[in-house]
């Protein structure tokens, strides 16, 4: 219902990043014939695939085809809010919540702060990677629980759709999650696991990971290819590569969302923050 007024071709999400980047390099790409690999528009022009992400091979940016991409934009963010209720639901009853307690997260997870607020810029990448990353845990809960060869392969396609269509470093670090969260699962359920589950479920897990990077390879490769030319590939110190990192004082934003203030009103030590991470007030009751 919210997105509905820019499923029009005639309106589109204002996203501030968006309307200034994605959407000039999405029509210009959708003008093309075939699929271009330069992109004249931008400096002295960039590579179309020099991303660690999907762009233009991404699963949803072929509807650009046939539809605008404005609307494109709408529908991707519809259908990623879709699949941060649905992957929340799934993993919360998996986890033997009631479905009523499962349903009420889902809803909290669709509209935290760092979700809800990603159409301000435009950010469906953002919004993908922060949408797909409960059905990742919910597949990947599954595959240790049913040592089934199905769920480490749902685990793939799903962590493979959070890299085509989302954000390289959110999807990344949710990896690194899933990582945790699969070390604490075999610790936690040691005793009811033979040697025989755990060479099979240590198998199937680098069988996954083979299968990530297999279905990456024409997204990676190109970039791999160019990184020590780029200009995110060149050494830089890990100041200059921690500079956006959280501050640990803004972990209060997620109890009071005014803490650190927001667009002219914050005065923490990043350079400007148009985000939240508050959980909600809803969420903080139920806890």
């Amino acid at each position: 219902i919210y997105f509905s007024s820019f499923l029009s071709p005639d309106r589109m999400i204002a996203g501030s990043d968006y309307i200034i980047g994605g959407y000039p390099f999405e029509k210009w790409i959708a003008e093309q014939e075939g699929l271009p690999l330069w992109y004249p528009h931008v400096f002295g022009g960039v590579p179309v695939l020099g991303s660690p992400v999907g762009g233009s091979l991404a699963p949803l940016a072929q509807l650009r085809a046939i539809i605008p991409p404005q609307v494109v934009l709408a529908l991707s963010f519809i259908i990623f809010f879709f699949l941060a209720g649905l992957g929340t639901y799934l993993y919360l009853k998996a986890i033997g919540l009631s479905p009523y307690t499962a349903a009420l997260g889902a809803v909290i997870y669709q509209f935290i702060g760092n979700l809800a607020t990603t159409p301000a810029a435009g950010h469906a990448g953002r919004a993908a990677s922060i949408a797909i990353f409960p059905l990742m845990l919910y597949f990947i809960h599954r595959a240790m629980q049913s040592k089934k060869l199905l769920y480490f392969v749902l685990t793939a396609l799903t962590t493979a759709l959070a890299f085509y269509e989302g954000h390289f470093q959110i999807t990344y670090y949710g990896l690194l999650l899933i990582f945790a969260y699969v070390i604490y699962y075999l610790i936690a359920h040691r005793r009811d696991n033979t040697a025989k589950d755990f060479i099979k479920i240590v198998g199937y897990g680098l069988f996954t990971v083979l299968l990530i990077c297999l279905l990456m390879a024409a997204i990676w490769l190109p970039v791999l290819g160019g990184l020590g030319e780029a200009a995110r590939g060149v050494e830089r110190g890990y100041e200059y590569a921690a500079s956006w990192a959280m501050p640990p004082l803004e972990l209060v934003d997620l109890v009071i969302p005014t803490f650190s203030g927001i667009l002219d009103k914050y005065w923490g030590m990043n350079s400007f923050k148009i985000h939240l991470e508050y959980f909600g007030v809803i969420a903080l009751i139920f806890t």
